[in-house]
């Protein structure tokens, strides 16, 4: 039986696994946090506040699973062992299904944060496999565990078991989220420039652009310090956000103008870029945060716009279907824009209008999973074709 459902093209690798649950993720995660917080929906939970609970599941598990949707199929490509799949795929599905329950099933903090092991532990093996012989496996590994750490104390903080500044674990996650992306979407985003245009190289920053920007980014890490002033806090952070702008002057955005599906992957990494930058200026501008809108800037806005293009291009390529803009494509870009632009600037434009916006927001978001749910879905659940 078992070899059976494994043998499905679902489990035929991670991306077509992995991305349409973060996309489920994505819708139903907002869409309850906001008929908690503005039709008053039952929200009632051991350890987390609503507002707790949803940092909680967009932070740790929506984008963990992007990560494991990416990365257990790049990785194989990457050091030529192929993506993880079939069988050993179908048990790490059956780790995700009880890592996302395991948390509802005690009210004992100290167990669920050990439950909430069980798959990060098996993703990581299997990360470690695909990547033995690839140069930088122990930073990208390194990073990746770092967020399993930090849920686990996120858990156990709002289980009362110990005492942490999530001020500053926000901060580290924030730092690893930027991390992760600056280095798969710097491959990424070159690369897939490179084949569709079919550029004779690979577009590609000077060395010194790529260190300086990666050293910047790295030392983001020192938002962590609470003793740290807030001013070097903005001159690091909004430099870095600079940087990455430059960095991506580099990668022919100038030819991929003229082709949507490219052009949409520049964009969201010009969106992240500026999200950075819109971080740093928020340690000077108290008002860029409220309701969180720093954080939203750059995880509803530049991240989710690069990891929406990534699942897209991903699915089409890996289902042997053609890689170009359609309409549906180019309305999950917009909605999701729509979505994350209202998020973040309606509260800052009008605090008393935060509540209103939300639905807007939230619905113009989650609008665009949706569409890549009902349109990839059934490309994930059948056979290649072509």
């Amino acid at each position: 039986m078992i070899n059976k459902i494994s043998k499905h093209p679902y489990f035929e690798n991670s991306v077509r696994t992995f991305f349409p649950l973060a996309a489920l993720w994505a819708v139903l995660i907002p869409a309850y946090t906001v008929c908690v917080l503005v039709n008053n929906y039952p929200f009632i939970d051991h350890f987390f506040s609503i507002i707790q609970w949803h940092a909680y599941e967009l932070l740790f598990n929506f984008f963990y699973t992007l990560v494991a949707g990416f990365i257990l199929t790049a990785a194989g490509h990457w050091t030529n062992v192929g993506p993880l799949g079939g069988r050993p795929l179908f048990f790490l599905w059956t780790l995700w299904i009880f890592d996302k329950i395991a948390i509802y099933i005690t009210s004992n903090g100290f167990v669920a944060a050990t439950l909430s092991l069980v798959f990060p532990i098996m993703f990581t093996y299997h990360l470690y496999q695909l990547l033995k012989t690839y140069k930088i496996r122990n930073l990208f590994i390194g990073m990746i565990s770092v967020i399993p750490i930090l849920r686990i104390n996120y858990i156990l903080n709002y289980s009362n078991v110990i005492d942490v500044n999530i001020s500053s674990l926000y901060e580290v996650l924030m730092w690893v989220i930027l991390m992760l992306i600056s280095i798969i979407a710097g491959r990424v985003i070159p690369v897939f420039t490179k084949n569709y245009l079919e550029l004779k190289s690979k577009p590609a920053e000077p060395t010194a652009v790529k260190i300086t920007t990666f050293l910047l980014t790295g030392a983001i890490l020192l938002t962590g310090l609470e003793q740290l002033p807030d001013f070097i806090k903005f001159v690091i952070v909004t430099i870095a956000g600079i940087l990455h702008c430059i960095r991506l002057g580099f990668w022919k955005g100038n030819l991929a103008l003229r082709h949507p599906i490219i052009a949409v992957l520049h964009f969201g990494y010009l969106i992240f870029a500026l999200s950075i930058i819109f971080k740093g200026f928020s340690y000077i501008l108290p008002e860029l945060t409220v309701f969180r809108a720093e954080i939203h800037f750059m995880l509803a806005g530049g991240v989710s716009l690069i990891a929406l293009n990534i699942m897209i291009r991903a699915t089409l390529g890996h289902t042997g279907r053609e890689i170009k803009m359609d309409k549906s494509i180019a309305s999950m870009n917009l909605f999701l824009f729509l979505g994350f632009m209202i998020r973040v600037f309606v509260p800052i434009y009008d605090a008393s209008l935060f509540l209103r916006s939300l639905h807007h927001a939230m619905g113009f978001w989650t609008l665009a999973f949706l569409i890549y749910l009902i349109k990839f879905l059934p490309m994930c659940l059948r056979k290649r074709i072509g």
